[in-house]
């Protein structure tokens, strides 16, 4: 039996990105600013990851949710939050002259604090490394324009949360708590006033250069109360990661007391954006999922084939009948722009019938040509939905001598697009 050999024109390659339905259309768009310099744009796109990261992971959403995907979840998330914060330090490096006063005025009032601790130990000796680590933070501020400020502030504040947590109780027994209070107060004060105008600052400076049709504003995600703490602590591990302070350790400045009467001790006074169900549905968007009907190569047709057949000498299996099918079911999501995904086909001679595709045993499209990563729009009334079973047959069509034509393919999937109520 003889065919003609069909050499597909190399502008109906091209044509296969046309046809292809856009997938990214519905997709979240992150609010990712776009940046001149290598540092911000390095900040930018390590947010991007972390948060393409979260929105994949919530396209795999079970239901019910299971303890191991929550788990995955929340350590996505805290990535993603610390990342964030990351895209704010890197993006206010270089301080105002006003919160450099505000920086400055942290280590005038140490000196306070230094005085009213040399008094204490006099009284209770056991408070003198206390002292000794006040006394060590250096005097200087040399890192408001290298770009490390913001991390030095975030040390620091913690630093002194982490000193009230080791003194109030010996202070109260020997009377000095309230000039103590009023020392590190001063002290927060100082670094949350520098903090709150660096970061809302900086949010309109990210938000001027992030995509106009982002589907929302950059900001600072909140999370659970049983995730703050470990928020909290990883935003403090990256901050001294990035930026050694002098004197202090990874155990000095990674607590948070979370009972502290003081301003400025928790993450909470630049939020403004919470990860709740709402902002769920929002983040996530339509999610592009697939249903792999076979990953393997298939050869239909009746074997009847010359050296002159397409793609004959590519042929690597044995005939297997003329029709090819194939069970499926479709996890219980709501479907939206469903299609069949081809990643090869060849052998379709020019000038035959079309290669037929039946869903449920109804005719869903056809195939012209050979190529790669052909798509088959399907009606989305075909499918049966909600765990129910399908079905589907790809049908080789008739060749010019009344036999029917060989066809080789790998790899059929089901695309589509889904939401979340």
């Amino acid at each position: 039996m003889t065919k003609t050999t069909n050499i597909v024109a190399f502008f109906c390659l091209l044509l296969l990105g046309f046809l292809s339905p856009n997938l990214n259309a519905q997709q979240t768009k992150f609010p990712i600013p776009a940046f001149a310099t290598e540092q911000r744009t390095i900040a930018a796109d390590r947010l991007k990851a972390s948060m393409s990261a979260v929105r994949a992971h919530l396209c795999q959403k079970p239901i019910p949710v299971t303890t191991q995907w929550q788990q995955e979840f929340d350590d996505l998330l805290i990535g993603m939050i610390v990342d964030e914060h990351n895209l704010v330090w890197v993006t206010g490096a270089r301080f105002s002259p006003e919160e450099n006063r505000d920086e400055r005025r942290f280590y005038t009032e140490k000196d306070k604090l230094v005085a009213v601790l040399k008094r204490a130990v006099n009284q209770d000796a056991s408070l003198k490394p206390v002292l000794e680590k006040v006394k060590v933070i250096p005097a200087d501020v040399t890192s408001s324009s290298d770009g490390r400020g913001m991390m030095r502030i975030f040390a620091l504040r913690n630093f002194l949360v982490e000193t009230e947590r080791a003194s109030i109780g010996k202070l109260a027994a020997i009377g000095e708590v309230p000039a103590f209070n009023r020392a590190i107060q001063d002290m927060l004060n100082a670094l949350g006033s520098a903090q709150h105008k660096i970061y809302s600052r900086t949010f309109v400076e990210i938000n001027q250069n992030v995509p106009a049709d982002a589907r929302f504003r950059f900001s600072i995600h909140s999370v659970p109360d049983n995730l703050r703490t470990r928020v909290d602590e990883a935003v403090a591990n990256e901050a001294l990661r990035s930026n050694r302070v002098r004197g202090l350790t990874a155990a000095d400045i990674v607590r948070f007391d979370t009972d502290s009467a003081h301003r400025w001790t928790r993450l909470s006074s630049f939020v403004t954006l919470p990860f709740d169900a709402v902002h769920e549905r929002t983040f996530r968007g339509d999610c592009v999922k697939t249903v792999t009907i076979t990953d393997q190569l298939h050869h239909i047709g009746d074997g009847s084939y010359g050296a002159s057949t397409e793609c004959a000498s590519e042929f690597r299996l044995p005939a297997a009948g003329p029709i090819y099918r194939a069970d499926f079911v479709i996890p219980n999501d709501r479907v939206l722009k469903p299609f069949i995904e081809i990643e090869q086909l060849c052998g379709h001679g020019e000038n035959l019938q079309p290669v037929v595709i039946l869903i449920n045993q109804r005719r869903a499209g056809e195939i012209h040509r050979n190529g790669r990563n052909l798509i088959i729009n399907i009606p989305v009334e075909l499918l049966n939905l909600q765990g129910r079973k399908n079905s589907i047959e790809i049908v080789a069509p008739k060749d010019t001598n009344r036999g029917v034509d060989d066809l080789e393919f790998r790899v059929v999937r089901l695309r589509y697009q889904t939401r979340a109520d």
